[in-house]
C-alpha cells in the first residue's frame, strides 16, 4: 500500500512479497522472544545464554532481513538489491556499538557513520549501487548540540525545581505545601517538550545527513525534513492516537509516509 502510493516522476514503488513468508518470519521471532522471556524465570544462565545466542544471530537476522526486503521491491520493474555480508553487519552492528559504549559515547558518530554506509553501499537498484559519503563531523555536529542542548534543559530545570521547592518552603512556614504539586505541572510539560523536541532534531537530522549524501550513480538525493514541521507531524500523531485509544494510528502513518516523501527527492542527472 505505501510503496504503491509511493511515487517517483510518475512511477510508484512495489512491494511483492509473500506474506506467508513474512509470517512464518514473525512467528518465529515471537517464539524467540517467548522463550527469553520464560527462561529468565526459569534459569539466570539459560537465559544469559539464550542472550548471546540471539545477538550472535543479530547479524544473521540483519542480513536476511534486509536482503529480503531489497530483493521483494522494485521501481519500474527493476528490482533493488542488498549485498552486505554477515561479518560486515557483525561488525557494523555490533562491533562499533561495543566501541562507543566503551568509548563512553566519543565514537558513536563513527556508529552512525558505519552503519548508515553498511546499509546503503550494500544496496543496489539494478546493477547500479547506491553511494553513501560523508565526512563523520556532520555527526559529531549533532552529537554537541545533543549534549549541549541537554546539559542546558537540566541546568535550568534543576534551578526551577529548586526555586520552587525554596519558596514552597518559605511560604508553608517550612512544611510542605501543596500548591507545590501545581507547580510542577508546568516542569513536567517542559520535559515532555523537550524530549519530543530532542527526538524529532535527531530524526530530521539523521534523515538530512543521510539522504543529502547519498549518490545513485550521478543521481543526488536531497532531503528538507525541518525540525518544527517534522515536531509538529509527531505531536498532532501522538495526541490523535491517545485521543482516539489507537483509531489514529492508520492516519498517523499515512501523515508520517507523506511526509518522509514530500521533504525527499531524486536530482536527476542525465538519463
Amino acid at each position: 500500500y505505501f510503496y504503491g502510493n509511493t511515487h517517483i516522476a510518475d512511477a510508484t514503488f512495489e512491494y511483492t512479497a509473500n506474506p506467508v513468508k513474512i509470517l512464518i518470519g514473525r512467528i518465529i521471532a515471537f517464539v524467540i522472544y517467548v522463550g527469553a522471556v520464560m527462561s529468565s524465570h526459569l534459569s539466570p544462565i539459560v537465559s544469559v545464554v539464550l542472550s548471546i545466542s540471539i545477538l550472535f544471530f543479530l547479524p544473521w537476522i540483519i542480513v536476511s532481513s534486509l536482503r529480503f526486503n531489497a530483493r521483494h521491491s522494485s521501481y519500474r520493474n527493476i528490482s533493488f538489491r542488498f549485498s552486505g555480508t554477515i561479518v560486515g553487519a557483525l561488525t557494523t552492528f555490533i562491533g562499533w556499538p561495543i566501541l562507543g559504549i566503551l568509548s563512553l559515547g566519543v565514537l558513536f558518530p563513527f556508529v552512525w557513520k558505519k552503519q548508515a554506509e553498511y546499509v546503503t553501499n550494500n544496496h543496489s537498484y539494478g546493477g547500479e549501487s547506491f553511494v553513501f559519503d560523508v565526512h563523520v563531523k556532520e555527526y559529531y555536529k549533532m552529537l554537541l548540540i545533543l549534549i549541549g542542548a541537554t546539559v542546558v534543559f537540566f541546568v535550568a530545570l534543576a534551578v526551577l525545581v529548586g526555586g520552587t521547592a525554596a519558596l514552597g518552603v518559605l511560604s508553608s512556614g517550612g512544611g510542605f505545601d501543596p500548591s507545590m504539586l501545581l507547580a510542577m505541572i508546568p516542569m513536567i510539560i517542559g520535559y515532555i517538550a523537550f524530549y519530543f523536541a530532542l527526538g524529532a532534531y535527531v530524526v530530521v537530522t539523521m534523515a538530512n545527513i543521510h539522504w543529502n549524501h547519498t549518490k545513485l550513480q550521478n543521481h543526488q538525493f536531497e532531503s528538507n525534513w525541518s525540525v518544527m514541521s517534522y515536531l509538529g507531524l509527531i505531536v498532532v500523531n501522538t495526541i490523535g492516537i491517545l485521543v482516539t485509544l489507537g483509531l489514529f494510528i492508520p492516519f498517523a502513518k499515512v501523515r508520517a509516509a507523506a511526509y518522509k516523501a514530500n521533504h525527499t527527492a531524486l536530482v536527476v542527472q542525465g538519463n
